[in-house]
């Protein structure tokens, strides 16, 4: 009785190692913003984080679910190892590397986690409106370039493309508290700077608070096409 007792402990552990391995672990937690109020509607994910110029690169992330009303999640079926839990939400500017990500181990001995994820403090925000400056008819697929003039980040830039969208305009994350210039521009159209570097009134660069949102509007003019065949 006892032999057959301990065979069907081993086999019970061995079945539970073997589940556990093909259907992988499971964490759950919440998102806290800065001041640690939960964080509805969040996107929850799970890569590697790497440290890289001193910012937080997240490498092969999975963005698995989003939080509930409470700020609270499940991911099922994680692949067992280390991994890294991250979490954003664009719409309130918290899309930056600036949040605490915890990382956990599961195992086959150890298939749940329990973590908490705070997003840190929210970036800036621009919201382009572009249009044919012409015809005053929206353009889609645009791309917005933001340069950041810091002694500390030089030569950081982050391009956004927009596509797809019904909407002429969209919001991009930004570093908040430094000078940035923007570039907007379109297949087929020439590039704009903002601010304008034409206008001696407005300051060259642009500086946004933590959560402030700049909204403004764009017209972009056709590029010229030149003719190969042409003679001048």
């Amino acid at each position: 009785m006892r032999t057959l007792r301990l065979a069907f402990i081993v086999f019970y552990f061995s079945l539970a190692y073997v589940y556990a391995q093909e259907s992988g672990g499971i964490i759950v937690g919440k998102v806290l913003n800065e001041q640690g109020q939960p964080v509805a509607h969040a996107q929850v994910c799970v890569g590697r984080t790497e440290v890289k110029d001193e910012r937080l690169q997240i490498g092969g992330n999975s963005c698995l679910t989003k939080t509930d009303n409470l700020g609270q999640f499940r991911l099922e079926n994680v692949p067992m190892g280390t991994v890294d839990v991250s979490a954003y939400k664009s719409e309130d500017g918290y899309c930056g590397p600036h949040a605490s990500y915890p990382r956990v181990t599961l195992s086959a001995a150890s298939p749940l986690a329990n973590v908490v994820v705070n997003l840190g403090s929210k970036e800036g925000m621009v919201a382009p409106i572009v249009a044919e400056l012409a015809t005053g008819q929206p353009i889609f697929n645009f791309r917005v370039s933001v340069t950041v003039h810091d002694a500390e980040r030089p030569n950081e830039t982050r391009v956004s493309l927009v596509g797809g969208f019904s909407r002429w305009t969209t919001s991009l994350c930004v570093p908040a508290n430094t000078d940035l210039s923007l570039q907007v521009w379109a297949k087929g159209y020439k590039a704009v700077a903002y601010p304008s570097p034409t206008q001696p009134s407005v300051p060259a660069t642009i500086r946004l608070r933590s959560g402030e949102t700049l909204s403004f509007q764009v017209g972009l003019s056709p590029e010229e096409k030149v003719d190969p065949n042409a003679r001048y």
